[in-house]
């Protein structure tokens, strides 16, 4: 027989009667290719006894499985279906209908029973059906629908066809003659909270007596009922799996309300077919003394003994001959009596094995433990297509839809539930918590109560433990477990922001009542207990999960110990770490790097302490010790932010280290260019340093004029200032020293004087050295000499000597090595290598801040020209636009001829030489209102290209005539003509196209 479906005709077995005659409802149909969406049927299979018949003969078996997967793959493809996945031995298929898939299943058993095999005997193979809504994401499926069929065909046994509730519905009043469904009854399937009504898909050519289905109830035990779906932790069951077959007891450890419980009663249920006398759940948190245990298991048993019995030899002897696991659960606060218990248990028996739930580990020999973590969390700037899936989000979803049916993530509350999942660390519990809270809520709501997350998650269930209901009631049992000093101690911890050593701790947390060389026994019982996390090697560095630790600050707000603490965290901060100098390194800056790297967040937390506690001093001094790392660091909004919080409690009164913070300001101001913020701080500082007499400050001061000198066109003015600067610090032994011999160096090479630029380079790795121990050829030195050979026009050069930095500021930190990345582009743009070019200035360019100043002109002209070159002017228009909107603010005056030489260099490129003149002209110009600013070797070297070609071109008066009308435009005349000319251009272009 066949059907007609969208258009070709779709080939179906005979055998199969009359399935598809007038009972197929209207809108159902067959796909050929592609996966199907909306309500869609899956059909799961899976070889029984496989892993034995592997072992037997794997050579016949890897023949017998290559027939069974091209025999199931032509059952599928003929009736419409298609094969998503392998999966072990068996294949995962999706059907339209379920019509299509159980004539598929038949059909398949039909054939595997007839089929010849190389092995022993033959393969026998279960399958089940489940029709479900189709949840895609990356050309594949998951969701509810996936992991019922999943359930469901593991209850089956060979050449059996069973099916859910959902797929029998729908083929139960369209059977064909002979076919018949088998009702088996509810059954309880892994891990799913609602049950399943089965039933068996009969035909007489293919068998129908099976042994009962291996549901939970199959099994011997007394493993609870879910009532909400299990998500994740699929490496963690796997995990567990392999730590009970080769250990007879197995600890599962961590914090409150991680998951140890449902973590071991759901891979209990993985492991139930291992356990011939069963698995068996012993709760123990409502016992008050380790005494009890003995009583609590024997209750599960059903052993009785008389009072003059010992009760746990009388068990041992009751389960010496079974073979069961025993799931302990909630061992912490009766620990030391279940460690004796369990001890004792499994030295009398050999075939008992023991699964515990605790804080902390039993410690008894034979004890494999594992930290249980938190789910997956989402990385803060996660695509919503990586996120939806994440075990976090997964969960809080779930339980969302319990409370607000139809929750769905979406662009609107995305960065919320990616704010919860992070901030409540993935701890199940929470998450649960927070999702509660939906009935009243919004998402973004309980996103921003987190600050006040003990106060708002408080909806657990009524049902739940009462240690279970409320966040803090979590934390709050095991707190209560703790001695005091291992409490104090606790509380104490949370001043820290981040990550911490031993030797953070004990000056941070060592005062009275604790004794420093006590702490490290103290922190060990926190580890051990689950409320720190243990040490990450080679670091060695201790951390808490965020919501401990918001436990511990505001228990210790409750005591009134912040203020004490904190200031030790502050104080702890500013004398421990490699040595600096107003915050800049004394030695090795990759160790310096590296520690700042560490404290990062303590230090945020110490500032923002600080800040809040409106203490001047201790959040400048912070402020100033944190900033170069920010800066290194790319966080430079972040760097000022600081400092000026600080400068508004230091007041403005001349201060030594009101000075420091200005200094501060004032350097990233230059490094970005702002000149109208140079000149402002410049004069507080100078003022302020005079009426301190520190020299140093004025000569900081006085570099910075000169570069203000300089950028305004008097170079010559500039260069002996900035040299009158750098002696004055050198003879400090400042290490401000290095910026003004750089500017030096800058200003040199605009002169021209590449030989003494190389010489003050000379002088500074030579002053380096003698100070730092630095060798002859530093990183720092072939940097500053592949500047003075870019200036010179050596391009050759440059781009060796860049090539050979750019490795070491990797490692500086994001602003050097975007610098050099940079810097190696022009030099390989001078060499006319566009394309290497290219992507060396895409690289450096995406390492800088988006609001860098006017450095951002080369961040559009140079990757401008470059597309010029390459692609064409529809490519490089968006950057040189934007080239000329950044040249127009008041403090990019310098950066003017630089926009205007890239359009006429396009104007040239698009063969209009007239135009091309008349930018060209208009550059010069624009640099000719700057006095004595003499233009660097690039700069030269394109209008010195330009002009060549427009002599070529154009007559000499008419070239004349259009310089002289190019002179007399002002930039914001010459910045409006260019856009005019570049939206006719490509007005005219488009319309050609067309």
């Amino acid at each position: 027989m066949s059907e007609d479906v969208g258009g070709c005709r779709l080939a179906l077995p005979d055998r199969w009667g009359g399935w598809y005659t007038g009972g197929m409802p209207v809108g159902e149909s067959v796909r050929v290719r592609g996966l199907p969406t909306g309500e869609v049927t899956f059909l799961f299979t899976d070889i029984e006894s496989s892993t034995e018949l592997w072992e037997r003969d794997a050579g016949a078996m890897a023949s017998a499985v290559a027939d069974h997967d091209e025999l199931l793959r032509g059952a599928v493809d003929e009736n419409g279906g298609v094969v998503f996945k392998g999966l072990g031995d068996g294949i995962c298929a999706v059907f339209d209908t379920a019509s299509h898939g159980a004539a598929a299943a038949l059909e398949a058993q039909h054939r595997l029973e007839t089929q010849v095999w190389p092995t022993d005997g033959p393969l026998r193979v279960r399958m089940a059906l489940h029709t479900g809504p189709a949840e895609q994401r990356a050309g594949d499926y998951f969701g509810a629908a996936l992991n019922r069929v999943a359930r469901l065909v593991a209850t089956a046994h060979g050449g059996q066809v069973v099916l859910s509730q959902a797929s029998a519905g729908l083929v139960e009043d369209r059977l064909p003659t002979g076919v018949s469904l088998t009702d088996l009854g509810m059954h309880r399937l892994k891990d799913l909270s609602r049950p399943e009504h089965v039933y068996q898909l009969d035909h007489p050519d293919l068998a129908a007596e099976f042994p009962s289905l291996r549901s939970l109830e199959w099994y011997r035990g007394n493993l609870p009922h879910r009532l909400t779906a299990f998500i994740g932790r699929e490496s963690d069951i796997a995990q567990v799996g392999s730590l009970v077959a080769s250990h007879r007891l197995v600890t599962l450890a961590g914090t409150g309300g991680v998951g140890k419980t449902s973590l071991a009663v759901r891979a209990a249920a993985e492991m139930i077919e291992g356990f011939g006398d069963g698995v068996w759940l012993v709760e123990l948190a409502a016992l008050t003394d380790g005494s009890q245990i003995p009583g609590a298991v024997a209750g599960v048993f059903g052993v009785e003994a008389s009072p003059s019995q010992d009760l746990t030899a009388v068990l041992a002897r009751h389960l010496a001959s079974l073979e069961t696991l025993l799931i302990l659960d909630n061992c912490e606060h009766v620990i030391d009596g279940a460690a004796r218990f369990v001890d004792t248990l499994l030295r009398a028996t050999d075939d008992v094995r023991v699964l515990a739930t605790s804080r902390e580990p039993l410690r008894i020999d034979g004890e494999a433990m594992l930290r249980v973590p938190s789910l997956q969390v989402p990385s803060a700037d996660a695509a919503f297509d990586d996120f939806v899936g994440v075990e976090a989000v997964a969960l809080f979803v779930d339980r969302a839809r319990l409370v607000r049916p139809g929750f769905a993530v979406d662009d609107t509350n995305a960065g919320a539930v990616i704010e919860i999942c992070r901030r409540l660390d993935g701890i199940p519990l929470a998450i649960e918590l927070a999702a509660a809270r939906l009935d009243t809520m919004t998402v973004t709501r309980v996103a921003e109560c987190l600050d006040d997350r003990f106060r708002v998650l408080t909806k657990g269930s009524r049902a739940a433990l009462a240690r279970q209901q409320t966040l803090e009631a979590l934390i709050d049992w095991s707190h209560d477990l703790l001695d005091e000093p291992a409490q104090i101690l606790l509380r104490r911890l949370g001043v820290f922001g981040g990550s911490f050593t031993v030797d953070a701790t004990e000056q941070v947390c060592g005062y009275d009542p604790l004794e420093p060389p006590r702490i490290i026994d103290r922190l060990d019982r926190l580890v051990e207990t689950s409320l720190v996390m243990s040490p990450d090697a080679p670091s060695m560095r201790y951390r808490m999960l965020e919501t401990i630790r918001a436990y511990a600050r505001h228990h210790l707000d409750l005591i009134d110990e912040t203020e004490e603490t904190m200031r030790r965290l502050a104080v702890y901060l500013l004398e421990a770490g490699p040595a600096t100098c107003d915050g800049v390194p004394q030695g090795d800056y990759v160790e310096w790097l590296r520690w700042r790297t560490e404290e990062q967040d303590n230090y945020r937390a110490a500032l923002e302490w600080a800040c809040a506690a409106n203490d001047g001093p201790l959040c400048g001094s912070l402020a100033v010790e944190f900033y170069a790392y920010l800066v290194a660091s790319s966080l430079v909004d972040e760097a000022d932010a600081w400092v000026d919080c600080a400068l508004g409690l230091v007041g403005e009164e001349p201060t030594p280290l009101r000075l420091r913070l200005l200094g501060k300001l004032l350097l990233s101001a230059a490094n970005f260019g702002n000149t109208s913020r140079v000149r402002t701080l410049s004069g507080i500082i100078r003022s302020d340093a005079e009426a301190l007499g520190d020299d140093v400050a004025a000569a900081r001061a006085l570099s910075f004029e000169a570069d203000i000198v300089a950028w305004e066109g008097d170079l010559e003015s500039g260069l002996a200032l900035i040299t009158e600067a750098a002696e004055r610090l050198l003879a400090a032994g400042d290490v401000a020293f290095e910026s003004t011999v750089v500017v030096g160096i800058e200003i040199l090479s605009a002169l021209g004087r590449y030989d003494e630029a190389e010489a003050m380079v000379d002088r500074l790795e030579s002053e380096r050295t003698s100070l730092h121990g630095e060798t002859a050829g530093s990183y720092r030195a072939r940097a500053f000499r592949g500047t003075v050979a870019n200036y010179r026009g050596d391009y050759d050069r440059a781009a060796e000597l860049f090539r050979s930095c750019v490795e070491a500021a990797r490692e500086v930190g994001p602003l050097e090595h975007g610098a050099m990345l940079i810097q190696q582009g022009r030099a390989e743009f001078g060499r006319h290598n566009y394309t290497i070019a290219h992507e060396l200035l895409s690289e450096g360019f995406s390492l800088w801040p988006d609001d860098s100043g006017s450095i951002a002109i080369w961040f559009q002209t140079v990757p401008a020209l470059i597309k010029l070159e390459t692609q064409g002017l529809h490519a490089a228009a968006p950057c040189l636009r934007e080239a000329l909107a950044i040249a127009a603010a008041p403090d990019c005056v310098l950066d003017r001829e630089e926009a205007l030489t890239a359009i006429g260099e396009a104007a040239l490129a698009a063969g209009e030489a007239g135009e091309a003149a008349v930018f060209h002209a208009a550059a010069i110009a624009a640099r000719e209102r700057i006095p004595g600013l003499v233009p660097d070797q690039w700069t030269r070297t394109s209008h010195d290209r330009t002009m060549e070609q427009l002599q070529q071109t154009l007559q000499s008066e008419d070239l004349q005539q259009l310089i002289d009308e190019g002179r007399s435009l002002t930039y914001e005349e010459a910045a409006e003509r260019a856009r005019t000319f570049l939206d006719d251009i490509l007005d005219r272009r488009s319309a050609g196209s067309a």
